[in-house]
């Protein structure tokens, strides 16, 4: 281990553990970054325009719903959640 991997530790836990700490999170960012290339792959490859289009204009109404109308309708702030 690095010296500043020891500090950002804390020295509460054992190399050992701090080690497998560590590779844990290497492993965990691996799998994620395969799966948003598995996804990339599955939108080039086996979806339509139509299908792409499709789900990005529902993915912004959805976004949109949530997170701005709550703005304009008040009563749909109280369902949603927000400031």
């Amino acid at each position: 281990m690095t010296e500043e991997e020891k500090r950002a530790i804390g020295g509460w836990e054992s190399e050992q553990v701090a080690k497998i700490r560590i590779w844990s999170r290497r492993f965990l960012y691996g799998v994620v970054g395969l799966d948003l290339w598995m996804l990339m792959m599955t939108a080039i490859w086996f979806h339509t325009w139509l299908e792409k289009f499709n789900g990005l204009l529902l993915a912004g109404m959805t976004i949109w719903s949530v997170f701005f109308l709550g703005d304009f309708v008040p009563q749909w702030r109280e369902i949603v959640g927000g400031v």
